[in-house]
């Protein structure tokens, strides 16, 4: 199961390794089946949350700590996923859960409540002081650079310490002197808007207020975007593999350089959900190209 076997699959598995390479019959053989795997698994994931709560309250009072906190959605569904790195480098992953929104105060909730199952699983019941024992050997905050994360910045410490309010107002200083951290990769993304921008004011110096390539036709998805970003959206998503499912032709377009070419390979970006990146990429690139 460490490996990606699915628990369901586990049985059949193991019965024809058995059988076709080890050339054992299974007939009276007692296999684990997937509740026994599902099981076997709950238990691994139980000890290793206990080894996390025990890391994570040893020495906690000289610790310099990061955490690591973000948040996503996929299909409708948003995830929130914690983790923390020791003073030695080593880091720890504390949880993964999807929530029910994506504000801050609900990544908040969620961070309690993964960080009082990682301690319930050691000392079997939840204790609020250990998990402020934790956030206060925190000294580094590590996200990405919207919104969500500089407000879950904010609100963390008060919100978990116990006691906040009666603390003096040194010891609240001390407590909330963290340093924070934020994602470089994004400056990529801000890098791209910019790079778009330059090709709309290159195709009003070409071009001024008339229409180019799909917008002069009517058929232009977006008028929003540069010539340049639009030709190469409409490429990627015409016969790369994982371009649009509706109207792309990967297959047939492979099948068209296979017979052409001697090759199917595609040397194009997958567009779906990589708008930015793929801009910035042609745009650096495309030039020193013939």
């Amino acid at each position: 199961m460490c490996i990606g076997v699915e628990a369901n699959n586990v049985e059949n598995i193991i019965k024809n390794v058995l059988e076709k390479i080890g050339g054992i019959s299974t007939e009276h053989l007692r296999l684990p089946k997937k509740t026994f795997a599902k099981y076997m698994f709950l238990e691994a994931r139980g000890m290793a949350q206990a080894h996390v709560a025990e890391e994570l309250l040893d020495g906690w009072q000289s610790q310099d700590r990061t955490l690591y906190s973000d948040g996503t959605s996929k299909f409708g569904y948003a995830y929130a996923t914690f983790d923390i790195q020791t003073s030695s480098g080593e880091s720890r992953v504390v949880g993964l859960r999807d929530v029910s929104g994506g504000t801050a105060e609900e990544q908040l909730k969620v961070m309690k409540e993964v960080l009082n199952d990682v301690i319930g699983m050691k000392e079997g019941k939840e204790d609020r002081d250990m998990v402020a024992k934790i956030v206060y050997s925190i000294k580094n905050l590590m996200s990405d650079r919207c919104i969500v994360q500089k407000r879950f910045n904010e609100i963390v410490v008060p919100t978990v310490m116990e006691g906040w309010e009666n603390m003096e107002e040194q010891e609240q200083e001390k407590v909330l002197k963290m340093n924070e951290f934020f994602c470089g990769l994004h400056f990529i993304v801000g890098m791209t808007d910019q790079a778009e921008a330059g090709l709309k004011v290159f195709d009003q110096l070409l071009f001024g207020e008339g229409k180019v390539g799909s917008l002069k036709t009517k058929r232009g998805i977006s008028k929003g975007e540069s010539g340049a970003l639009r030709l190469i959206r409409t490429v990627c998503k015409a016969v790369q593999a994982k371009g649009c499912e509706k109207s792309g032709r990967p297959v047939q377009f492979q099948t068209y350089l296979r017979s052409v070419k001697g090759t199917a390979v595609v040397p194009l970006a997958p567009f779906r959900g990589n708008r930015f990146n793929i801009t910035f990429y042609y745009t650096i690139r495309l030039p020193n190209r013939k």
